[in-house]
């Protein structure tokens, strides 16, 4: 648990490293708060085509294994 708990603190300190080089490298104020709500929406929609097809795919998936199921069945009803 603690070896965990360690790697989690690296893994972050790492992370906020890189965020203040970056910061940095765009010549953002390092202690200045930025608003990421705009920055999420944008992710949310970006993301919603991807979503709708992983829907559409994952449903003829479904209906072409119910469609084979539906096939065993009558086969084995025909046995």
């Amino acid at each position: 648990m603690i070896k965990e708990t360690n790697q989690l603190e690296i893994k972050i300190n790492n992370v906020l490293d890189e965020n203040e080089d970056l910061r940095e490298r765009l010549g953002l104020n390092l202690k200045e708060e930025l608003d990421l709500n705009e920055f999420q929406r944008s992710k949310v929609l970006k993301q919603r085509p991807y979503k709708a097809e992983n829907q559409i795919l994952l449903n003829e998936c479904l209906e072409k294994e119910r469609l084979e199921l539906k096939q065993n069945i009558r086969a084995v009803v025909k046995d």
